[in-house]
């Protein structure tokens, strides 16, 4: 016969065991709802995903060519101003270009519009555009040509070649290894056979506006100011300031540092810096 003692002690266990139970029970179906919340779609992660496809980064990735979007910023940091009175029939010459060349991926005009401005606050530097078009599509000479013409009749639109625009066209020619034979090149051999001379593309104030430029020169250059802003830019782009970033920011850094090491490299000769 079990006495009053044993039946508490029985009660007891009894208690326990549920207790212990329920509690491994509640911490599977915990784990179960925390798992289904995290894979399975909601309204609010729907909303989040919705308002970060406005912004420019998701908006790019989404464009299927790369070569498309690298040719869009290209032509986004040599346009100075995007909106002007000629901008419409800029954006047909750009859509034809697109739609002749780039087949798989036909861009609509907001599209083009879209990628230019947010190029126009991207820190990619032209080196770093045209490399990445190169890496895209490696020696394709007839390409670059055609980019070349692209960027020529976005330029005469208004009947005007500006000094800038010409100096940015024959560096992306260099750049491309393509100055013996090129839509520019032809430009020019058939104006100076209507004037019958042989001046010279660009004057010397032209070159020192432009590799000023690089330097983030403006105006009247002096000797003191092309040393000093020499010396600050080799220590910011210097790659090592950026190795703990990865080996991608290391090559954009040593592009930039070409970049700022040719034109230091045209105004110490031109200013007789020792």
């Amino acid at each position: 016969m079990i006495d009053s003692s044993s039946i508490i002690v029985i009660v007891i266990a009894f208690l326990v065991g549920f207790f212990v139970v329920s509690k491994i029970f509640d911490s599977i179906s915990g784990r179960r709802r925390i798992t289904n919340q995290k894979y399975a779609p909601n309204s609010s992660t729907k909303n989040e995903e919705d308002l970060s496809s406005n912004n420019s980064a998701n908006f790019q990735s989404s464009m299927i060519d790369k070569s498309a979007l690298s040719i869009l910023t290209l032509i986004g940091k040599f346009e100075p101003n995007p909106i002007d009175e000629n901008f419409d029939k800029k954006l047909t010459i750009m859509q034809n270009f697109f739609d002749q060349n780039i087949t798989n991926n036909k861009l609509a005009r907001d599209q083009i519009t879209k990628a230019i401005f947010y190029s126009k606050n991207s820190d990619m530097t032209l080196d770093m555009i045209i490399y990445k078009i190169k890496s895209l599509r490696q020696n394709d000479a007839e390409f670059y040509k055609k980019i070349i013409q692209l960027l020529l009749d976005i330029s005469l639109v208004d009947g005007i070649l500006s000094a800038d625009e010409e100096l940015t066209i024959l560096k992306i020619c260099m750049d491309f290894n393509i100055t013996d034979s090129n839509p520019y090149k032809s430009y020019k051999d058939n104006l100076e056979s209507k004037k019958g001379n042989s001046a010279q593309y660009f004057s010397q104030l032209d070159k020192d506006r432009y590799y000023g430029k690089v330097l983030g020169l403006v105006g009247q250059i002096k000797k003191e100011d092309i040393v000093k802003r020499y010396k600050e830019l080799v220590i910011k782009y210097h790659p090592d300031k950026v190795s703990h970033l990865g080996e991608e920011f290391q090559l954009l850094a040593e592009i930039k540092i070409k970049e700022i090491n040719s034109a230091f490299d045209y105004l110490k000769k031109r200013y007789n810096i020792n």
